[in-house]
């Protein structure tokens, strides 16, 4: 397992858990522009020395602990399982990078809902869904024990993550 930031590609504070190469190398992803190098070394402050928040380090650990859900369920999910989730993720960020931001924020979230009804049946719905659950789940258990503290504000991050996936995915309006 890899944890690294990324400058670029990736909203800032968000994350991405991805699996890399031929030998498909767990990575996991942290959004952080003005990342202090290297950046695949934790740290507390950007490139220009200037020292994060600890709300924005609480929201880094969270969302940490929601991609380290993804990896653990990628092993504890049955294969065929989690290769379905994978294909309609798949097809689900090919149907995003297809929607132009057009509008607002709200506008354009709308579009992507719309896009998703359109292009993604039922079953590849549930099975995107049924994995965030089950990452939110796992991370749960990780903050549980390593950061018990951090717990609230885990459970009010999963509550607006898994509700920003259903806006995504048009099963509820921005």
């Amino acid at each position: 397992m890899k944890v690294m930031y990324q400058g670029l590609q990736i909203d800032d504070g968000d994350g991405v858990f991805v699996r890399v190469g031929v030998a498909r190398i767990p990575v996991v992803k942290i959004g952080r522009r003005g990342y202090a190098s290297p950046m695949d070394k934790p740290s507390q402050t950007l490139g220009d020395g200037s020292r994060l928040s600890p709300s924005r380090i609480r929201r880094e650990v969270v969302v940490l602990a929601h991609e380290l859900g993804h990896f653990i369920s990628s092993e504890r999910t049955s294969a065929d399982e989690y290769a379905r989730y994978h294909e309609a993720e798949v097809q689900r960020d090919e149907v995003c990078d297809a929607v132009p931001w057009e509008g607002s924020e709200s506008d354009y979230i709308k579009a992507l809902g719309e896009a998703a009804q359109a292009r993604l049946d039922s079953k590849q719905i549930e099975l995107i869904l049924a994995e965030e659950q089950r990452a939110w789940d796992f991370g749960r258990e990780l903050v549980a024990k390593f950061w018990p503290e951090a717990q609230e504000h885990y459970a009010a991050e999963e509550k607006e993550g898994l509700l920003a996936h259903r806006r995504r995915l048009g099963i509820e309006e921005p």
